[in-house]
């Protein structure tokens, strides 16, 4: 595990822009299954948790992962695009020393 940091599921009313009107948040969908019913307080309930970033390895592979699917909201913010950049070299870098790496 390389970090872990507090983590918040997206109400409806804070969809980034566009978004389709259709778009239902995840902490509305999560209360709604999960809390039976997408109240106040169950929003409230299921609001934050935490997110992890971690990397490991398995025979010949290396695997990178965030926990998330919305990464990409985040790269707009220094420290993101930082960890990106980084993680994104390595394994160029881990590419070009391996004999028959795709390129």
């Amino acid at each position: 595990m390389l970090g872990t940091a507090p983590a918040h599921l997206w109400e409806t009313a804070e969809a980034p822009p566009g978004m389709p009107d259709s778009y239902i948040g995840e902490l509305n969908w999560v209360t709604e299954r999960l809390g039976g019913g997408d109240t106040p307080e169950n929003r409230e309930r299921f609001a934050h948790g935490a997110a992890v970033m971690g990397w490991f390895e398995r025979g010949l592979g290396e695997v990178f992962t965030t926990g998330c699917t919305d990464w990409a909201y985040g790269l707009e913010h220094d420290d993101v695009a930082t960890v990106t950049r980084n993680v994104i070299g390595r394994y160029i870098d881990l590419a070009a020393d391996r004999p028959g790496s795709l390129q």
